[in-house]
């Protein structure tokens, strides 16, 4: 919500910010809902096609003054800014091991065939772009199971590993598993 204050009343004014998933509904369902909203008098943000982190990151900096270190952290309530922060910080993540002799793996992502998959590509182009003015050997980063790979969520992604303690079902054969490769 943004609040704006006149020398009598404080007006409140109540933002919606949308993400959608890949399923086949979520464009149907997300404009049924900013109609709603502004119908209401809201504000709207249609984030298009984002993960579910990207939306709380975006709706934490909405809230920016009252919940992050402006110091540290720019404001940035979109995707953009959303994968700047996550480039940045793995870039430097790698700088932290820069001198390491270990050479680099491939990993490979389960994106649970949903919106994970156009996600991460969009991540790996903006880290390349940012680790391209850097001396680091970057892993390659190889996103599987896509959308229409196979069924949504369905004994792959982080909720399956997590409850099933035991690795994502591969929807693509172009994974072979082999010792210079890992997972995720």
């Amino acid at each position: 919500t943004t609040t704006t204050t006149t020398s009598t009343t404080t007006t409140i004014i109540p933002t919606l910010y949308l993400g959608r998933d890949t399923r086949s509904h979520s464009v149907t369902f997300g404009t049924a809902m900013i109609q709603l909203a502004q119908a209401l008098g809201a504000r709207c943000f249609d984030l298009g096609v984002v993960t579910t982190p990207c939306l709380h990151h975006s709706v934490l900096h909405a809230n920016f003054i009252r919940h992050l270190p402006t110091t540290l952290i720019p404001c940035r309530p979109h995707v953009e800014g959303y994968l700047e922060l996550l480039a940045h910080s793995y870039v430097a993540l790698l700088q932290t091991n820069a001198n390491s002799t270990t050479t680099s793996k491939t990993l490979v992502v389960d994106c649970a065939c949903g919106v994970g998959y156009p996600a991460l590509q969009q991540l790996t182009r903006k880290i390349e772009s940012i680790a391209q003015f850097t001396t680091l050997p970057l892993t390659h980063i190889l996103p599987t199971n896509g959308p229409g790979m196979g069924p949504l969520n369905q004994n792959c992604g982080s909720e399956h590993v997590q409850k099933g303690i035991g690795p994502p079902t591969w929807y693509r054969n172009d994974n072979d598993r082999t010792d210079d490769k890992s997972y995720c």
